[in-house]
Parts: structure tokens; C-alpha cells; sequence
């Protein structure tokens, strides 16, 4: 079973959280999706980089850390899949991984771009979840 973590500013007083889980086990229906917070300021990258470090060592080994904290949504941003030696993470291409990269001692065994998925939020769970299907089978 593949334990996914989630870390966004979306907040918990509308449907997004809900929905983002619901694409993910639409595709991954075995998977175990846990929420690290949905409560980061708005569009706070440092914050939500923070939260990401704290919590993602006291995952185990082969985690899907996804961070979606961006005060570009709606723009084209890019986003990015990085696969270290222990750990996956998924999100915008803004630095909101960084700090939780900077904890691992190899740095990258993989790199993906993976289009502009976050230009709405529905798209960018859609693509996270089909990502995780396509490069890690439960």
C-alpha cells in the first residue's frame, strides 16, 4: 500500500481537500492518503515548505509527499515529480519541495516535469494521481 501525504493551502472549509483525495483513490484505490495540513497561509511557499521538512522524515521509505502551496494557481507553472533514494514528492515547480529535498542525502534519483498541472486545482490532482499510477504501481 502506498502512503501519500498531502500539504496545501487550501484550507478545509470547501470541497478541494475532498476532491484531491477522490481523484487520488479513483486511481489509486488501495493507496493511503494522509493530510499533513491544508491550513498554510495562502500562496506561503516557505510555510509550506516548512510543514513538508518537519513531517516527511517520519514517513516510511517510498512515501509520495505531494505539496500543493502556490500563489501562482491559475497561472501556467510548471510542476515537478522528484524521486529520491527514500522518498517521491510532487508539486509546483516554486521551491515549496526544497526543504524537504535539502533533508535527503541523495539529493535526486529522478526528475520529471509534468506539465503545467497546476494552471486549476482539479487538473493538478488529476495529474499527481495519474503520475503516481504511471511510475508507482501499488
Amino acid at each position: 500500500m502506498r502512503i501519500i501525504t498531502l500539504t496545501t493551502d487550501f484550507g478545509t472549509r470547501d470541497w478541494f481537500v475532498g476532491t484531491m483525495k477522490a481523484v487520488i483513490l479513483g486511481i489509486l484505490p488501495r493507496a493511503k492518503v494522509v493530510d499533513i495540513t491544508h491550513e498554510i497561509p495562502p500562496g506561503d511557499i516557505r510555510a509550506g515548505a516548512f510543514a513538508l521538512m518537519a513531517s516527511c522524515r517520519y514517513f516510511p521509505r517510498g512515501t509520495v509527499h505531494v505539496a500543493v502551496v502556490d500563489p501562482g494557481v491559475g497561472s501556467q507553472r510548471q510542476a515537478i515529480a522528484v524521486q529520491t533514494a527514500r522518498r517521491f514528492f510532487v508539486g509546483p515547480d516554486n521551491g515549496v519541495l526544497s526543504w524537504g529535498l535539502a533533508l535527503e542525502k541523495s539529493r535526486r534519483s529522478g526528475c520529471w516535469r509534468i506539465g503545467s498541472i497546476f494552471s486549476s486545482r482539479s487538473a493538478g490532482h488529476f495529474m499527481a494521481a495519474m503520475f503516481l499510477r504511471l511510475w508507482l504501481p501499488i
